[in-house]
């Protein structure tokens, strides 16, 4: 017997919509720490993401960083803190 709620059938998607939700939340988290930081430390200016980029250097250009070395460094911090908190937390001290 399928259960049928006030949703209806929107019921039975109702996890799809929040899990897409939830990853449009997250993708903005670097747009809004780069306009806090841009905030508190550059008068304010706002600076828009570059498609073109990947995710780590994106998110130095939006912080003001334009060096290639910037860009780098930052794809590398992103890459090893991710794989540092996702998964094997004190994997780095084997």
């Amino acid at each position: 017997m399928k259960h049928v709620s006030a949703w209806g059938d929107l019921d039975s998607r109702f996890w799809e919509l929040t899990y897409e939700d939830c990853l449009n939340l997250i993708a903005q988290v670097p747009v809004v720490a780069a306009s806090i930081y841009r905030r508190m430390y550059k008068n304010g200016q706002i600076i828009p993401s570059e498609d073109s980029l990947d995710y780590g250097a994106n998110f130095a250009h939006m912080l003001g960083f334009d060096s290639s070395l910037m860009l780098e460094l930052m794809r590398l911090y992103v890459t090893i803190h991710s794989d540092h908190e996702g998964g094997n937390v004190n994997g780095h001290l084997v």
